[in-house]
């Protein structure tokens, strides 16, 4: 989640925001932890990368970041999530997740 310019992180915000999703989708869809990031993996016409989200919660590999705006906020994004020294599954991508977010 990225913030708006001037809204400083806080305790009361984060149990805001649960609260919100709590009530507007459901208790099931309450996250335990919010996580608040500089920016969004997009693309320079402005579409999320859902599926380098997908990979970095599922720690795989991220592939190309060449067409992202800004490629440096995949690693700020993959350090918030794994930290500094995580390691990333050599296994071959799920074929659910290289697709996550294509068909939209």
């Amino acid at each position: 989640m990225s913030l708006k310019a001037g809204i400083q992180n806080s305790p009361p915000l984060v149990d805001e925001l649960k609260g919100h999703v709590a009530k507007k989708i459901g208790p099931i869809a309450r996250r335990g932890e919010i996580l608040f990031a500089a920016g969004y993996a997009k693309t320079r016409s402005g579409k999320i990368m859902r599926r380098l989200l997908a990979s970095i919660s599922n720690r795989r590999d991220v592939g190309d970041v060449t067409t992202l705006a800004n490629p440096d906020v995949v690693e700020q994004i993959r350090e918030m999530v794994q930290g500094k020294d995580a390691v990333v599954s050599k296994e071959e991508t799920p074929e659910d997740i290289a697709r996550f977010g294509q068909n939209e």
